[in-house]
C-alpha cells in the first residue's frame, strides 16, 4: 500500500536555524507541488536543511567570515583555513543537496563554478581581425559567440603553418587546444559552424590538390590505428573537432592512453611514436590542434584516468547551457553568418597554401613594451594563484597559458596580416604584432585562466578515492573545515553513520594525515 501525500506543507522543526526555515518552505513548496511529500520523506526536507545551512555556512568562510563556535575552536585565530579544503566541502556537501533534490523531482543545483564563468569581454571582439570580427558580430547570443571563438581557434591554428614564436624555454608553433565545457550534453550549433571554417581545405583535401594532407580532421571516435596512420600520412599534423565528446570518450575505440600521449607530445614538442599495420614503427613531432566540446562528467573521466596535469594543456571555457528550443529555420541573420564563414574559409585556405609553400618559418616578434604587458598579466595570474593557495597544477597552467599567449598573437598577426594583403607573407621572415592583437590574445587567456580558476577549484571532489567505500568518503567530504567531536555526529547523523563507526573514521583521517587534532576533541582539515 502506497503511503499517503500530504496536501500542507508542517511547520519547520524548532531547532532549524532562520536561514534553514526559509529553505524548509521554499524547498517544501515545490516538493508540495510535484507530489512527494509524505511523512517518512518529511526526515529527507529535514536533511536538505542541514546540507543548506552547511553550505550557507561554507560560503561564509570563504569570504574570510567564520561563526562564533568556528572562532572558538581555533582559539580565536583560523586564518589558516585552506581555501581548496573549503572548496572541496562545498562540493561534497552540494552533492548531498543534489541527491536529496533528484529524489524528489526537482532539479539538481549546478555547481556554482560553471554557472556564474564570465564571458569573453566585447573588447576582444573588436580588435579580431576583420573577417572573424564579422563572423562574430553574427551571433547574436553571447554565450554562443564566445563559443564559436572558442572552437574556431584550433580551426585557425591549423591553417596556419610554418610560423613560430620565441620564448625564453624554445621555439613554439601555433597549434591550439581549446575545450568548451557546459552543464549539459546539448550541442551549440555555433560550435559546428567552427569546424566549417576548415570546409574549404576539407573539399580541396577530399580533391586531392592539397599533397601534403591525407585527411586533415582526424576524428577520436575512430580506430588508433587509423588514427596514428592518418597523423602519419599527414606529417604529425592533424585537427581534432569534437562536438560531441561525451560520445567519443565513450565509444569502444577510444584510446584514452594514446590519446593522452598524442595531446602531451604536441604541446611539448615530442617525439611520438605511432604504430602502423603489420605494427611497423614511425616516429613523428606531433602539432595538433584540438577543439572540443564536451560536458564535465568527460573531465572527470580525464582526471580519473591521466590525472590532474593532463587537463594544463586545455584552454577552458565554461558555461551553463540553457535547455530551450533553437530554431533551425533560416533567416537573414543566419544565411549571412554562413556566408561570411564560407567567405572565411576560403580566405584561410589560401593562407594556408601560402604558408605550407614556404622554405622556411615567419618569426613572431613582439615589441619590447608588448613583452612587459605580457609579463605583468601573468605575474599577476600567479599572485592570484598562490593567494588564493589553489593546486600546483593551475601554476602549471599558468605558465602554459604564456605559450598560448604568444600563439594567439601569432594566430592574430599573421590572419590579420593575410587579410590586409599589405605584406607578402611568401617572403617575409619576421612579423611585428599590433598592440590590438596582444590585447585581445591576452584577454582571451586571462579569460580562460579564470574559467581554468573554476574548474581546478572543482577538482578535489572530481579526483577517483579508492582507500575507502563510499560512506567513509562522504562523511570526509562533508566534514566542515574546522570542527568539533559534536560537529562530526551531526554530520555523521545525516550520513546514516553511527556515532562509534564516525568516532572511528575520525581516528582513521587522523592517522591518514587527512586531519589534524588541534586539541582534545577538536579537530581541521589538511
Amino acid at each position: 500500500m502506497s503511503e499517503e501525500i500530504l496536501s500542507d506543507l508542517p511547520k519547520p522543526p524548532e531547532h532549524l536555524s532562520d536561514y534553514a526555515v526559509d529553505v524548509w518552505y521554499k524547498t517544501g513548496i515545490q516538493i508540495l507541488k510535484n507530489g512527494r511529500l509524505t511523512e517518512s520523506t518529511l526526515g529527507n526536507l529535514q536533511e536538505i536543511c542541514f546540507w543548506e545551512e552547511q553550505k550557507r555556512q561554507i560560503r561564509e568562510n570563504l569570504q574570510g567570515r567564520y561563526t562564533a563556535h568556528q572562532m572558538e575552536l581555533g582559539s580565536g585565530n583560523i586564518s589558516s583555513v585552506n581555501t581548496s579544503v573549503l572548496l572541496t566541502n562545498f562540493k561534497a556537501v552540494q552533492d548531498e543537496i543534489n541527491d536529496l533534490r533528484v529524489m524528489f523531482g526537482l532539479k539538481a543545483e549546478l555547481p556554482e563554478h560553471i554557472s556564474n564563468t564570465p564571458e569573453i569581454p566585447d573588447e576582444v571582439f573588436e580588435y579580431l581581425p576583420d573577417d572573424l570580427r564579422d563572423c562574430c558580430d553574427l551571433i547574436e547570443d553571447k554565450r554562443s559567440r564566445d563559443t564559436f571563438l572558442v572552437m574556431a581557434l584550433p580551426v585557425l591554428a591549423f591553417h596556419i603553418k610554418n610560423v613560430i614564436s620565441e620564448l625564453s624555454e624554445g621555439l613554439y608553433r601555433t597549434d591550439y587546444i581549446s575545450y568548451v565545457v557546459k552543464s549539459g550534453a546539448r550541442t551549440d550549433r555555433d560550435a559546428r559552424r567552427a569546424a566549417d571554417l576548415a570546409e574549404v581545405l576539407r573539399s580541396h583535401v577530399a580533391d586531392k590538390s592539397v599533397p601534403s594532407l591525407v585527411q586533415p580532421q582526424v576524428s577520436l571516435k575512430t580506430h588508433p590505428k587509423r588514427i596514428q596512420k592518418e597523423l602519419f600520412q599527414n606529417g604529425g599534423t592533424a585537427m581534432i573537432f569534437e562536438e560531441y565528446m561525451n560520445v567519443a570518450v565513450k565509444t569502444a575505440s577510444f584510446d584514452i592512453t594514446f590519446y593522452a600521449d598524442l595531446i602531451e607530445k604536441s604541446s611539448t614538442r615530442q617525439p611520438l611514436s605511432l604504430t602502423l599495420e603489420n605494427d611497423q614503427t614511425r616516429i613523428v613531432i606531433p602539432s595538433v590542434s584540438v577543439s572540443l566540446n564536451g560536458t564535465l562528467q568527460e573531465i572527470k573521466t580525464l582526471v580519473e584516468h591521466l590525472g590532474e596535469e593532463h587537463l594544463t594543456h586545455y584552454s577552458f571555457y565554461l558555461y551553463e547551457s540553457g535547455d530551450e528550443w533553437q530554431s533551425y529555420r533560416p533567416t537573414r541573420s543566419s544565411r549571412k553568418l554562413n556566408d561570411s564563414i564560407h567567405s572565411l574559409s576560403g580566405k584561410l585556405f589560401l593562407l594556408y597554401e601560402t604558408l605550407s609553400g614556404r622554405t622556411g618559418p615567419i618569426q613572431i616578434e613582439p615589441s619590447g613594451e608588448q613583452w612587459e604587458m605580457i609579463d605583468e598579466t601573468f605575474a599577476e595570474k600567479m599572485r592570484l594563484i598562490d593567494e588564493l593557495d589553489l593546486t600546483q597544477n593551475l601554476q602549471i597552467a599558468n605558465e602554459r597559458a604564456v605559450a598560448n599567449t604568444m600563439k594567439l598573437i601569432s594566430i592574430f598577426t599573421v590572419l590579420r596580416t593575410h587579410l590586409e594583403g599589405q605584406i607578402d607573407l611568401r617572403s617575409s621572415e619576421v612579423l611585428t604584432p599590433r598592440d590590438t592583437d596582444v590585447v585581445a590574445a591576452l584577454w582571451l587567456t586571462d579569460t580562460f585562466m579564470k574559467h581554468a580558476i573554476r574548474m581546478y577549484q572543482n577538482l578535489p571532489a572530481m579526483r577517483k578515492q579508492n582507500y575507502r567505500g563510499d560512506r567513509f568518503n562522504r562523511f570526509y567530504g562533508t566534514l566542515p573545515a574546522l570542527f568539533d567531536t559534536p560537529d562530526a555526529v551531526e554530520v555523521a547523523t545525516y550520513l546514516s553513520i553511527p556515532e562509534r563507526t564516525a568516532n572511528r573514521y575520525l581516528s582513521d583521517l587522523v592517522d591518514k594525515n587527512k586531519l589534524r587534532k588541534l586539541k582534545r576533541g577538536v579537530y581541521k582539515k589538511i
